[in-house]
C-alpha cells in the first residue's frame, strides 16, 4: 500500500514537472528547471551527506584531556594492556583480564549519551565519556555521528527500512587505552 502511494505521488510530481517544462521554450532554462525539480526532494540528501562527512573528519573520534597511570600488573612485558575496559552497572568501569580476573574501578565513570545534533539534516551525535569521579574531571571522550538520510529517507523509505550510517569507528574498542597508560616506573622496568 505504501509503495503504491509513493508511486502515485511520484507520478503526480513528474506530471507537474512535465506541465511546467511545456510552458518553457528556452533549452537552458528547461535544463535548469529539471535540475531544480530533481533537487527539491533530494537536495538535503546531498548537503546532509557533505555535512556529515565534514563532522566525521573534524569532530568525531577520540579526545583525551588527561591520562591515568595504571600499575605494572595491568600491562604485559611489551607495555600492551592485559585487560580490556568494560562498562557495567551504573556508569562504572571494570578491567577484565584474559584469566577472567575482574578489577572494578568505581572511581571512573563511564557515560554514553546519544542525542540529536542537527535536526534539519537528521544527524545524531553519540558521545562516550570517561570521568574521574573523585577528582570531578573529564578524562576523555569518544564521539561519533549518525546520519539518517535526507527527507526521502526519513519520511518515505523509513517505513521500509530505518537505518543510519555512522562515522568510521575503527578505534572505538581501543580508545580507553589513550586514557589509561602504564606508570612511568612500569615502563622503565619493561625496557
Amino acid at each position: 500500500m505504501i509503495a503504491l502511494m509513493f508511486i502515485a505521488v511520484a507520478g503526480i510530481y513528474v506530471v507537474i514537472g512535465g506541465l511546467i517544462l511545456k510552458r518553457i521554450s528556452s533549452k537552458w532554462l528547461k535544463g535548469l528547471v529539471v535540475v531544480i525539480w530533481i533537487l527539491i526532494p533530494t537536495g538535503d540528501e546531498i548537503a546532509g551527506h557533505l555535512y556529515f562527512n565534514h563532522l566525521c573528519s573534524t569532530e568525531a573520534g577520540v579526545k583525551v584531556y588527561q591520562t591515568v597511570e595504571l600499575p605494572a600488573e595491568y600491562w604485559n612485558a611489551q607495555g600492551k594492556p592485559r585487560f580490556y575496559v568494560n562498562p557495567y552497572g551504573r556508569n562504572r568501569l571494570r578491567y577484565i583480564f584474559p584469566n577472567n580476573t575482574i578489577i572494578d574501578a568505581p572511581q571512573f565513570e563511564y557515560t554514553l549519551e546519544a542525542k540529536p545534533y542537527n535536526k534539519f539534516f537528521h544527524i545524531d551525535k553519540e558521545t562516550i565519556q570517561i570521568s574521574d569521579r573523585e577528582k570531578g574531571k573529564l578524562l576523555g571522550e569518544y564521539s561519533l555521528f549518525r546520519y539518517w538520510g535526507g527527507w526521502l529517507d526519513t519520511q518515505i523509505f523509513s517505513m521500509v527500512h530505518n537505518s543510519a550510517i555512522t562515522c568510521d569507528a575503527n578505534d572505538l574498542d581501543s580508545w580507553p587505552l589513550n586514557i589509561f597508560k602504564p606508570t612511568t616506573q612500569s615502563r622503565k622496568g619493561n625496557k
